[in-house]
């Protein structure tokens, strides 16, 4: 379902294809983190990023979520959209599950996954799209979320990771804390313990740190955003 259209990106295809287009072609990529925010300021990532995937792949999309999980969901923390096909003004996108728990009452107030939806419907309506919704709080469920991951990764498969650099800050912290949390995914390792330590802000760190080891490369930053005033921004892939 949709439920965030005109609000954090337009609903007209008319003022969507200037956000969407054009994309060209880059060197494919295994894996890509991107920001959630308003689509108009971090669109340029967003083409960039899809101009490495070709149509067909396989898309498992990432998506922290930012809130406690429902009563009726404790002790789950890895939720899947329901199988649909999203109808939007650029075209259909194919979602599929994974047998996982149903995220649905999270789609509600996560925007993250919609950001993603134009692109594909442009660039990508033959591929298959895994969307996640992914609450994690420790170290140890990481293990869980890579056991789940680990058999998807395969050469016809993408894993995109929905991420900002800092939660809402104070605008003088912004700058900092976006370059401390960009340092640490370039830097690699355990991301988690920079996390828990207050190094690393990003709200996906469990989510970068998963696909990070399942692939087994390093992040290369493409681009960052420094003109949002309560909260951080940056793109990554990884080859």
């Amino acid at each position: 379902m949709i439920y965030h259209s005109a609000v954090f990106y337009p609903d007209g295809r008319d003022e969507l294809m200037p956000l969407v287009s054009p994309i060209g072609n880059e060197e494919p990529i295994r894996a890509a983190i991107l920001p959630h925010m308003r689509l108009e300021g971090v669109a340029p990532f967003y083409r960039r990023v899809f101009a490495s995937i070709p149509d067909g792949k396989r898309l498992i999309i990432l998506l922290p979520l930012h809130r406690e999980t429902l009563e009726k969901d404790r002790g789950m923390h890895i939720f899947q959209s329901p199988e649909a096909t999203e109808e939007t003004p650029l075209g259909l996108v194919r979602i599929s599950g994974l047998g996982l728990p149903d995220g649905t009452p999270y789609e509600k107030e996560e925007y993250s996954k919609e950001l993603f939806l134009p692109y594909i419907a442009y660039h990508n309506p033959s591929s298959l799209v895994h969307f996640l919704f992914i609450r994690i709080t420790r170290g140890a469920q990481i293990k869980e979320l890579s056991r789940i991951l680990s058999p998807l990764s395969d050469d016809d498969t993408i894993f995109l990771i929905s991420s900002n650099m800092t939660g809402r800050l104070p605008e003088n912290d912004v700058g900092k804390a976006t370059k401390a949390s960009i340092d640490e995914i370039l830097k690699g390792g355990h991301l988690m313990d920079q996390y828990q330590k207050g190094r690393l802000g990003a709200c996906a760190t469990p989510l970068i740190e998963s696909v990070q080891a399942i692939l087994g490369g390093r992040w290369e930053l493409i681009g960052a955003k420094d003109d949002d005033r309560t909260s951080g921004h940056a793109a990554f892939i990884m080859r």
